[in-house]
């Protein structure tokens, strides 16, 4: 009928677990996940065959916010971490609540960061032009001065925005609507 292609495994554990001071995950806010991912050879799969990755994924509070953290190794390398988390931003008269994820390359480069919100916006491929249609939207960025922090030069180009929202058509309950917009950040 078709072919087995990977398997995870998935357990949570406490700080202090052996495994988790090696990989320098400290100072953790509840449990930690651990998902174990064969995707090498899974035909002939035994559970103690070392898994081709392994992700982590727990919540640390760091500068007073509460961070979600997913880091993945390949073998011992930590290849990939992302850090999402909200905060407030605007301005005064205009601040709304954002979903910021930051994209960290081997847990020490910081490779770029996206804001997500629910917006009201006229320019939906699907809207009016006019009243407006509430979409879910994300903005895309590179850390384009190579720091490890989120900073104005990074947010003066935006690499792509995104709008996701459903619309109701004929017979079926609901159809997805995934938009990408790309170009200049006047021009999105």
């Amino acid at each position: 009928a078709g072919q087995i292609t990977s398997i995870r495994e998935s357990y949570k554990v406490k700080e202090g677990y052996s495994e988790l001071e090696s990989k320098g995950i400290t100072g953790v806010s509840g449990y930690v996940t651990i998902t174990k991912v064969w995707e090498a050879n899974v035909g002939s799969w035994k559970e103690t065959d070392k898994a081709t990755s392994m992700i982590y994924s727990y919540k640390k509070e760091e500068g007073g916010k509460l961070k979600n953290v997913v880091d993945r190794y390949e073998g011992n390398v930590l290849d990939t971490r992302q850090v999402s988390y909200y905060e407030e931003q605007g301005e005064e008269t205009d601040k709304r609540t954002v979903l910021v994820q930051e994209n960290w390359v081997a847990g020490d480069i910081l490779e770029g960061f996206s804001y997500t919100y629910w917006d009201k916006v006229t320019d939906s491929v699907y809207g009016d032009g006019k009243t407006g249609k509430v979409v879910k939207v994300t903005e895309n960025y590179l850390n384009l001065d190579g720091n490890k922090t989120i900073d104005k030069e990074d947010k003066k180009y935006m690499e792509s925005r995104y709008y996701a929202y459903y619309i109701k058509e004929e017979d079926k309950v609901g159809k997805l609507i995934l938009e990408r917009w790309e170009g200049k950040r006047g021009n999105l």
